[in-house]
């Protein structure tokens, strides 16, 4: 929480004991923070040849001019735990990936950041280097695209359920009919893929089987989960990947970026007390994010990333609801005060 003091004062004034506000930004384990990146030249190329294109077009942008937008990905860190700074030796620039990743395109010609397979990718890729790994996405369907593609590029495994995971599996059997119809990649009692999904609407026994098996070494390494479970999750995570900064809002029809406290929180899945020692997070930017050091220039949402992830975690202001609704009214009824009569 950010007002602790303002809190203490309210709860003295309740009880009439006194109340000391805690206010430390220590924490118990030490994490890095990054953004995915990449090289702002080659990003004008892709979209000039892109512009060229549409041209002559005479409908949306062809398959095949699609499998040719791909770039290889960039890691941009801070050495600080937080984004404190814009000073460009606060940061580093690291190689993500072996090979060029697929950007995507929207209906403008415009390149968008592909999150999905990105995330997934990069999930693999750590997965491979024995990182266990948590992914967020802000919905169930990506949560598990991301997932199914992450088992794919992890291949096929074989480990069996023990007898506490089997009990669980019998039970959901029995609510659901089938093994087919689980999020979980399982077959014959046995689990056949390393990455899984996680969200709110699995049965409360898939979900602790799904977590049971996330934990266990030799498992499930890839976890893709929904955001609204960054709250509370305590899972073992080394790596949290961001899949997207922005949500889309349905009363204005356009993405926006999520709010410091659900991104930190978020974020502070890497690497937790009595689990890891260290972690790391990396954001997938909702707008794809060009880097050039020669001109020492960055993408803008970067520079709105920034903002937020300069902040301490004690980020949240606890006030009470009805404020917002009351300011609302307000506003509302001053803007038709001053509005000039029909």
């Amino acid at each position: 929480m950010k007002n602790t003091e303002e809190l203490a004062g309210w709860i003295e004034e309740l009880t009439g004991r006194p109340s000391l506000s805690f206010d430390d930004s220590w924490k118990p384990t030490r994490q890095i923070r990054g953004c995915v990146v990449y090289d702002l030249a080659q990003l004008r190329a892709l979209q000039k040849t892109l512009t060229t294109a549409k041209t002559t077009a005479t409908s949306g942008v062809p398959k095949r001019l699609k499998d040719q937008i791909s770039a290889p990905v960039f890691g941009f860190f801070s050495v600080q735990q937080t984004w404190a700074t814009t000073e460009r030796e606060r940061y580093v620039l690291l190689p993500f990936h072996r090979d060029p990743l697929p950007l995507a395109t929207n209906k403008f010609w415009k390149l968008t950041p592909n999150a999905g397979e990105v995330a997934s990718a990069l999930a693999a890729d750590a997965a491979r280097a024995h990182i266990r790994t948590l992914v967020f996405a802000t919905t169930i369907p990506n949560a598990s695209s991301i997932a199914n593609r992450a088992a794919e590029a992890l291949g096929p495994c074989s480990v069996d359920l023990n007898e506490a995971e089997q009990r669980l599996l019998d039970t959901i059997i029995d609510e659901v009919g089938h093994v087919r119809h689980l999020y979980l990649p399982l077959k014959d009692g046995k689990l056949i893929g390393r990455a899984a999904c996680h969200h709110g609407q699995l049965l409360p026994e898939e979900r602790q089987l799904v977590e049971r098996l996330y934990r266990r070494n030799g498992a499930i390494s890839v976890l893709a989960a929904t955001s609204t479970l960054a709250q509370g999750m305590n899972l073992p995570a080394e790596l949290v990947i961001l899949s997207s900064d922005s949500e889309f809002q349905p009363d204005t029809g356009k993405q926006s970026i999520l709010k410091a406290e659900d991104l930190l929180n978020a974020a502070g899945r890497a690497g937790r007390a009595g689990e890891n020692a260290t972690g790391m997070v990396l954001i997938i930017p909702s707008k794809v994010t060009g880097i050039d050091d020669q001109e020492n220039l960055i993408g803008t949402q970067w520079r709105k990333l920034q903002e937020i992830f300069s902040q301490a975690d004690q980020c949240l202001i606890i006030d009470d609801p009805l404020m917002a609704v009351m300011d609302r009214i307000h506003i509302e009824t001053d803007a038709v005060s001053r509005a000039p009569n029909p």
